[in-house]
């Protein structure tokens, strides 16, 4: 089975695991162990191993990999359950610890919160548990909370921190939106604003948890989130097909309760229409999304964009055109000119702006980097 064969296999994995329809296999019947293997070792660099693994779980017995096979991935699948419910358990704790007076509110983005959407949450692979706490003040305050306990907190850019509790990753969020044109900076700034102080204090949407109410993103929100977190890593360093499903999960999820009119309008004004119609097409094309559930028609076509997905794995990772990052001051930096130049090419048409004032805040950062000593920490080499 070439390349092509093994990507077209997965996808249609995908689709069964997420979707839960009974879809044919090309070739199925001509899979070896070695096929399989590799078509699992693909699924593992786009991190989406759990869906692909209730996808095969869909198949007849006659179709399903030998045992050879199923048994070192029911294995990893099990491992997967109990990250799941770690999360959850550090989810709860954390809840406990900021609702303790005086309570220091804050908002769960993404990942559990979108996990509960899939047929099989615990089959997500989990990431790190992001909160949004609406301002510095308040994201400093539940620093200090947290060192409280002994745990060491990073500070970092932009006023995020992070740090290890329950053996998680937790990072906290200043500001949710990502994208840096001043012109509209303050605009999104007020549009943040109305949306922590609506979601904490009426807590409209929640993720229960044992019977726990964990404040989460209304629907609008929650689209533009992901839409330009998926923008900020393609035009960095790249991103995997588990993003692509957390969005096509939703849209289909939350189809009914979102305010598709809104969602346009904000879209527009923030310079991400474009964009998002290629997101779209990508889920109903290669990821089995009904166009019944869109937010806005799209005939876009999304082949671009699947191409960079398979080349950069999750967060690019599996990315190997560009070598590794050489060591040095203008060498790195060179690396950097010769990513971003790539990525330019491929999406500024679609996120003009965005992808404008992107490279111009990096290209501040790295000319300020340049005139810093050498054994300065190179804290923005991941950008």
């Amino acid at each position: 089975m070439n390349q092509l064969q093994q990507r077209n296999t997965l996808l249609s994995l995908l689709k069964q695991g997420l979707w839960g329809e009974d879809l044919r296999i090309p070739d199925e019947q001509t899979l070896t162990l070695d096929d399989w293997k590799n078509i699992y070792t693909l699924a593992q660099k786009q991190t989406v191993q759990g869906i692909v693994y209730d996808g095969i779980n869909r198949l007849s017995k006659s179709s399903r990999p030998p045992m050879q096979f199923l048994i070192p991935a029911t294995v990893g699948i099990d491992q997967l359950e109990r990250i799941s419910r770690l999360h959850n358990q550090t989810l709860l704790m954390l809840h406990e610890i900021f609702s303790a007076a005086p309570a220091i509110p804050f908002i769960l983005i993404k990942g559990q919160s979108v996990a509960a959407l899939y047929p099989n949450p615990s089959h997500r692979v989990c990431g790190d548990i992001d909160l949004w706490f609406g301002s510095a003040e308040q994201a400093e305050a539940a620093n200090r909370r947290i060192e409280q306990y002994g745990i060491p907190v990073d500070r970092g850019a932009n006023s995020d921190s992070s740090y290890f509790f329950n053996q998680v990753f937790i990072e906290h969020h200043t500001r949710l939106i990502d994208l840096h044109n001043p012109v509209i900076r303050k605009k999104i700034d007020n549009w943040e604003s109305r949306t922590f102080r609506t979601e904490t204090t009426l807590s409209h949407h929640a993720l229960n948890l044992n019977n726990c109410s964990i404040p989460i993103l209304p629907p609008v929100a929650t689209h533009l989130l992901m839409s330009t977190h998926v923008l900020k890593h393609m035009l960095n360093e790249g991103i995997g097909l588990r993003q692509l499903c957390d969005l096509a999960i939703f849209t289909k999820s939350m189809y009914a309760s979102l305010d598709k009119q809104e969602y346009i309008q904000i879209s527009k004004s923030w310079g991400i229409y474009r964009w998002n119609k290629l997101l779209y097409a990508l889920l109903v094309k290669y990821l089995g999304l009904s166009t019944e559930y869109l937010p806005f028609e799209t005939t876009v076509n999304p082949d671009i964009l699947l191409n960079e997905i398979w080349e950069t794995g999750n967060f690019g990772h599996q990315d190997t055109r560009y070598n590794e990052r050489p060591e040095g001051k203008w060498s790195n930096k060179w690396h950097t000119v010769k990513m971003i130049t790539a990525k330019m090419k491929l999406f500024g048409g679609y996120a003009p702006s965005p992808a404008f004032w992107w490279i111009s805040e990096l290209t501040t950062v790295r000319l300020k980097e340049l005139l810093l000593p050498d054994e300065s920490t190179d804290s923005e080499n991941n950008r």
